[in-house]
């Protein structure tokens, strides 16, 4: 799903790497859900909000050597829905629980609709985030 960089990682993994200032990784990763392409800004416009909503945290593997990839080590399950979050087609990963920095993004392999009552998930080897 996320497998794209953000422009705010981008520069930070770019001056970490050439030596210009220290990135300190984030304590815990959160995966927000869209129902629109959020794009390289990662911008939280297009977030779903209210209804029981809220960012949930996720693991991820150490990545593969060589690959460059890796994937979310459990499922991740939303709460019921309260009232219906429209059509869920992307993902972002982020910093914090709210507000923060965007990291990755991505689009869902297949966009899902959430109505009123209904849940969310995403199981466990179903989120990449891929460097190359």
């Amino acid at each position: 799903m996320a497998n794209n960089m953000c422009n705010y990682l981008v520069k930070k993994l770019l001056d970490h790497a050439l030596g210009v200032a220290a990135y300190t990784m984030p304590t815990t990763i959160y995966v927000g859900l869209f129902t629109a392409d959020p794009t390289k800004t990662g911008a939280a416009a297009t977030e779903i909000t209210g209804n029981a909503y809220a960012r949930k945290a996720m693991a991820f593997n150490a990545a593969t050597l060589g690959a460059g990839n890796t994937a979310n080590t459990a499922d991740v399950v939303w709460p019921q829905a309260t009232g219906a979050w429209g059509t869920i087609s992307h993902v972002v990963l982020f910093d914090a629980l709210s507000g923060g920095n965007p990291l990755f993004y991505g689009p869902l392999s297949a966009p899902q609709v959430v109505a009123n009552t209904n849940t969310f998930q995403i199981k466990s080897g179903q989120s990449s985030v891929a460097m190359s």
